[in-house]
């Protein structure tokens, strides 16, 4: 790619999942691990930008055969695929059966199949949880647990423990789920993922370890913040309206 013709931190190549996880090496031997001692019941917590959604996009994955998820517009994909907006429907689930018969070492004693919902509060329909399709051998997912009042994640905890399905969430603050992980943003983490995004491009970001700690402190550890305010700092440079870092 023309490293003149794209931003290295365009939402294409910032959005969850596009960047490798950046963190020990033992990270998700340990995750999965506590998953296991959780019961299957855990909280992902951290503030805006700190990376809970990118963790999802690689941890997910690893604890569930296949998912199916629905995002804050209503759109549906199993693994990567859109197959429709219409919930969880006759499609939707031989697409779930197909990707499960295709994959090897399945076994009844792992998660088949894991329903993701991206919460917000403003799309109605993101709100949905599809309780029918829920089992002992599913993996309910919800990104923005936050977004649910006090009584729906009462209903949440009760029902899911009740059918005996794991349920993974993400949140700003404490819940009544033990806690997986904890994320925030350090200035190494800060500037592995501006190096990674820049790697392949032209554009030389030179950002002393002070300066990435004002501007992470400035947006309260939100990482996603950051790198939007440098994206529109790539652009003002390419106008010749701005100097440096």
């Amino acid at each position: 790619m023309d490293g003149l013709s794209s931003n290295p931190f365009s939402t294409r190549f910032t959005a969850p999942g596009q960047v490798d996880w950046i963190g020990p090496s033992d990270f998700f031997d340990v995750l999965c691990k506590r998953w296991q001692a959780s019961n299957y019941r855990a909280a992902i917590l951290g503030a805006h930008g700190s990376g809970k959604s990118t963790l999802l996009e690689h941890f997910v994955p690893m604890v569930a055969e296949v998912v199916w998820r629905r995002d804050a517009l209503g759109c549906c994909t199993v693994g990567g695929d859109e197959v429709g907006r219409e919930g969880v429907g006759c499609e939707v689930e031989q697409a779930i059966q197909t990707t499960v018969g295709e994959r090897q070492g399945f076994g009844s004693s792992a998660t088949q199949c894991a329903y993701w919902l991206q919460l917000r509060k403003s799309e109605p329909q993101s709100m949905v949880v599809p309780w029918g399709k829920l089992s002992s051998a599913s993996l309910l997912v919800l990104d923005g647990y936050e977004q649910l009042n006090f009584w729906r994640r009462a209903i949440v905890l009760w029902r899911t423990k009740k059918i005996k399905t794991g349920l993974l969430v993400t949140s700003h603050r404490r819940t009544r789920l033990p806690t997986l992980c904890e994320l925030s943003v350090s200035v190494v983490t800060a500037r592995a993922v501006i190096e990674r995004l820049t790697a392949k491009f032209d554009e030389g970001v030179q950002i002393k370890d002070t300066v990435l700690q004002q501007r992470l402190e400035q947006r309260g550890g939100n990482l996603r913040d950051v790198l939007m305010d440098l994206y529109d700092e790539v652009e003002q440079r390419r106008l010749g309206r701005k100097r440096g870092w």
